[in-house]
């Protein structure tokens, strides 16, 4: 779980992994999830108690949101053996307030211009903020200020509507964007925004595999072999993990040896490179030496790969995501609405049809939330 909660800004993400109870994680991965990425391992019984394995990540979820997603799965199935969960919750305050005496009902297109409309909630605002119009695309960019450096991005088509976003957002990949935001100059803008609660879900498995992910999914093909003890590579080898790469060391090699087998007199082997070291499961590679035990061990670990041969995949990976985007902010919205009067804004920005969003922490200009954004009122 990380969190960065400063004054006006939270930003919660959670991970989990949830295996059938009886699987024993393993000792360097259970310290690469939790130390590297604060990943929560536990066991349940998918197998005899779904229903309450259902129950036990969903009060994960509400534990580690504070209540803010009470749900990322509703049914799971007695075969599943392993479910990764990831939440993301993020509320922030703007850096200049939208006017909340100015929030009304005015009508959104969900199909363009000559579409049927349907009134929803929409903030007003006026002022300075980062503004490109992306001619190629046709597309106004707005930068909504969040405090502590974070920026909505708002992508917005000139007459837009449902087939026009979905054409835009193949052309946004990271360096296009990033390209647009390096463009991007300020300038005084009258914005109309609608306000929103977005709460999504999403099951990755389908769109990780769009992405070319497979392996993780595929029995026969899954490279998960050193999470649970006992499953075996899909090939029968072994690769490398995070720990290989932050500890190549001779000592650490012979330390692995000696916790996996306490009474082994580790022996220097003249093999070349870490693939060759570790075709043999009695050998470990660090700091450019392979560090063997003698063959005398080979028997039992042989007997314990024979016993339980089967290789270990993902059955689900579910995202699920919670956005508040409303007017919050400090007080003195009579004020600017008497300086909006007098505003000669340089452009217009009126979000009344599908748009899409992106909210970017601008300290590593990583997205904590992307979207398209059809219909606000839904």
């Amino acid at each position: 779980m990380f969190f960065a909660h400063y004054a006006p800004v939270e930003v919660d993400i959670g991970n989990a992994i949830f295996a059938q109870r009886g699987q024993q994680f393993g000792d360097r991965y259970q310290k690469l999830a939790e130390q590297l990425y604060q990943t929560k391992l536990e066991h349940v019984d998918f197998a005899h108690q779904p229903q309450q394995a259902t129950s036990t990540i969903n009060q994960w979820v509400r534990k580690q949101t504070r209540g803010k997603i009470p749900e990322i799965v509703s049914q799971l199935n007695a075969d599943t053996l392993m479910v990764i969960a990831n939440t993301l919750f993020f509320k922030a305050e703007w850096e200049e307030p939208f006017l909340k005496d100015g929030t009304k009902m005015k009508p959104f297109y969900p199909n363009g211009p000559n579409g049927a409309s349907r009134n929803v909630t929409t903030m007003v605002h006026g002022g300075c903020f980062p503004y490109y119009y992306w001619k190629e695309a046709d597309t106004k960019v707005l930068g909504i200020p969040y405090k502590k450096n974070n920026t909505m991005y708002v992508f917005l088509p000139n007459d837009s509507d449902r087939f026009k976003l979905a054409r835009l957002q193949p052309l946004l990949t990271a360096q296009t964007i990033n390209d647009i935001i390096s463009k991007m100059v300020v300038k005084t803008v009258s914005v109309q925004f609608p306000k929103m609660h977005l709460i999504n879900s999403f099951n990755l498995k389908q769109v990780l595999e769009q992405l070319g992910v497979y392996r993780v999914f595929d029995h026969s093909n899954t490279d998960l072999y050193r999470i649970l003890p006992g499953y075996e590579r899909f090939d029968g080898s072994e690769s490398e993990d995070i720990f290989d790469l932050l500890s190549d060391t001779v000592e650490n090699a012979i330390a692995d040896l000696k916790h996996e087998y306490p009474n082994c007199s580790p022996f220097e082997k003249d093999v070349e490179g870490r693939p060759s070291c570790e075709k043999s499961k009695l050998c470990r590679y660090g700091g450019g030496t392979c560090m063997c035990c003698p063959k005398t061990y080979d028997s039992s670990r042989k007997r314990r790969a024979t016993e339980q041969p089967q290789p270990l995949y993902v059955n689900e990976i579910v995202h699920k995501v919670d956005v508040v985007v409303n007017e919050k902010g400090t007080e003195g919205g009579a004020v600017t609405a008497t300086l909006l009067d007098r505003i000669t804004a340089q452009a217009t920005f009126r979000a009344n049809g599908p748009f899409l969003v992106i909210v970017r922490d601008e300290m590593t200009k990583l997205p904590l939330f992307y979207g398209n954004v059809f219909d606000p009122s839904i």
